[in-house]
């Protein structure tokens, strides 16, 4: 099998199981939504980014390591899987001892508990059969992806039977970890290969790790510090409303463009001579994730009342103000992958750093205007916009890169957006039920996107080369799902 057939085969299966995930997701929140109050969703909230913070601050990257490093071997694979899980190890001790006073720092000493469970989750995690960054480095996700969405499955029927009985945020504390420790099961159940403990070469990622820490820690408070500012300002009901909404939001990027973008690391990763793969990556990222942030913020209020009902209305103007994240997150994990898939770990890192300190300057200089989460959301979209343009223009900078080439791409895909909008207000206009108003509306502006991007491939917006590679992919796809 070529490299080419390999990568779309790949693609596939992750893409098909994300699906899955999603719409398994989708239906739980819809139901979660209806059974739980805006409260619950906040406590959960809280839970989440300080356990995913401790997850960060012992991220060295082992598998990044692994997929980038040049030859390879089963043995450095087993060193890399016995680090990480030492660390990970040492993040769910910390964490355990400190619940109480994470607690009572955010003033919810009833939450300590739900802490305690929670900081089970980077050990739980780490302990996943290693054999899968080998799948991962040789594109045979279809091996193992599986996994994912059979324990989504589990872990959402709990979460829904436990919120049904016992109306508590119990319920998403308890299907996250069956949802985890379910896959870490089927990775030795279902592979027959398994990685083992090894000290042999245990520290050969540190020079690479160190620097994916620092990267990943700043990229997290960059990601969350609006998370974190709605917990330590808002009710629980306003970080429930907001970090629900800032999920949906970045649904698209994390469920359906973020798997696809997790082949293309390897994608990227195995050409090092050539740029091509690079851009290729980057217009097919904006390809896709520029018309679903439009999407969403066109069809926020027939998302936010078909997903979660009408007593979440009030946040609607906070989805549409956020749905600019899904193109900004995207494009942030793509240029992070391509820099770091160049070995350039540092450079993400000072860029991360740069962008954080300016978000974090920018919050305190807008302080007194932000006094809502609709507010907070306007801050954020800001951001994001900010973040977008310099990553593209960091990008360039950092693997020599034609920064024209990648904006007028961008350009083309916002012209191609706009009138996809356009044509999404005229079919929401119709006096139809919501569900087959919003389902006219998504065919519809995909259509006219699509047709509104294949006249602009004509006109001369995109290089030469860029048609070719679109014209290439496309071709691609069409011949693997049709």
């Amino acid at each position: 099998m070529t490299e080419s057939n390999r990568l779309i085969k790949s693609s596939t299966w992750v893409l098909s199981v994300s699906w899955i995930n999603r719409a398994m997701g989708l239906v739980s929140v819809f139901i979660l939504a209806r059974i739980l109050s805006p409260e619950a969703f906040g406590a959960f909230a809280v839970l989440t980014i300080v356990v995913q913070l401790a997850d960060v601050f012992t991220n060295f990257g082992v598998e990044q390591y692994y997929i980038q490093k040049k030859n390879a071997t089963l043995s450095e694979l087993d060193s890399c899987w016995t680090f990480n899980l030492l660390v990970k190890l040492f993040a769910s001790v910390f964490l355990f001892g400190g619940s109480s006073t994470i607690a009572q720092h955010f003033e919810k000493a009833y939450l300590t508990l739900a802490f305690q469970v929670m900081s089970l989750f980077p050990l739980l995690s780490a302990m996943s059969n290693g054999y899968i960054m080998h799948l991962k480095r040789t594109l045979e996700f279809q091996k193992f992806v599986v996994f994912s969405a059979i324990g989504q499955l589990i872990g959402s029927m709990l979460s829904i039977i436990i919120a049904f009985i016992y109306k508590t945020y119990w319920a998403f504390v308890i299907g996250f970890m069956v949802n985890t420790l379910v896959q870490v099961l089927l990775s030795y159940l279902v592979l027959t290969s398994h990685t083992r403990l090894s000290a042999t070469s245990l520290f050969n990622a540190l020079p690479f790790g160190k620097w994916m820490v620092f990267k990943n820690i700043i990229w997290h408070r960059r990601a969350k510090f609006d998370v974190w500012f709605s917990a330590s300002v808002f009710s629980l009901h306003g970080i429930g409303g907001y970090n629900t909404m800032k999920d949906i939001a970045m649904l698209p990027a994390r469920e359906l463009i973020g798997p696809l973008f997790q082949v293309l690391y390897s994608y990227m990763s195995s050409e090092k001579t050539s740029n091509e793969r690079v851009y290729a990556t980057c217009i097919t990222m904006l390809v896709i994730a520029v018309p679903s942030a439009v999407g969403i913020h066109m069809l926020a209020n027939k998302l936010t009342f078909l997903l979660l009902g009408e007593r979440w209305l009030e946040y609607a103007p906070v989805l549409a103000n956020l749905a600019v994240l899904t193109l900004s997150f995207t494009a942030g994990n793509v240029i992070s992958d391509a820099i770091v898939s160049r070995g350039k770990v540092k450079l993400v890192f000072i860029y991360d750093l740069l962008t954080l300190l300016v978000s974090i300057l920018s919050l305190f200089a807008f302080l007194s205007l932000i006094t809502s989460p609709l507010s907070l959301s306007s801050f954020r979209a800001s951001i994001g916009i900010f973040m977008l343009i310099t990553g593209l223009l960091w990008l360039s900078y950092c693997l020599s890169l034609s920064w024209f080439r990648l904006f007028r791409a961008l350009f083309a895909c916002c012209v191609a957006a706009g009138l996809m909008g356009l044509s999404i207000s005229f079919t929401s206009a119709f006096p139809l039920h919501a569900m087959f108003s919003l389902l006219i509306s998504v065919i519809v502006g995909a259509a006219v996107y699509f047709a509104s991007l294949g006249l602009i491939l004509k006109v001369g917006i995109f290089s030469k080369d860029d048609k070719n590679m679109l014209s290439s992919i496309a071709r691609a796809l069409a011949h693997r799902f049709f």
